[in-house]
């Protein structure tokens, strides 16, 4: 067996994991994770009694605003394409 092949069948052991969960649950795994990270980094700065290179608190409010637009509009997409077509048009009227 190769170095390589372990890594690959690790892969493919991951892809199958990801099927199974769902879409939800990976992304919130993800988040979580970075969401981490950062703490535990910040931990080491404050430790280190480091300023941090992250912008002010304003711009990251404004970065958190872009991702909630971004996740508005992808719901709103997302619910349009499951409705029923015409069932949201203005002044439709019911079928007879």
């Amino acid at each position: 067996m190769r170095p390589g092949d372990r890594v690959l069948a690790g892969l493919r052991g991951l892809t199958f994991r990801l099927t199974r969960t769902t879409l939800r649950e990976t992304t919130m795994k993800v988040y979580l994770i970075s969401m981490g990270a950062g703490v535990l980094i910040g931990l080491v700065y404050a430790l280190l009694k480091v300023r941090s290179p992250a912008p002010p608190a304003i711009a990251l409010i404004g970065l958190l605003g872009m991702l909630a637009g971004e996740q508005l509009i992808s719901q709103v997409a997302r619910h349009a394409a499951a409705a029923p077509p015409g069932s949201h048009s203005v002044g439709a009227q019911p079928p007879r």
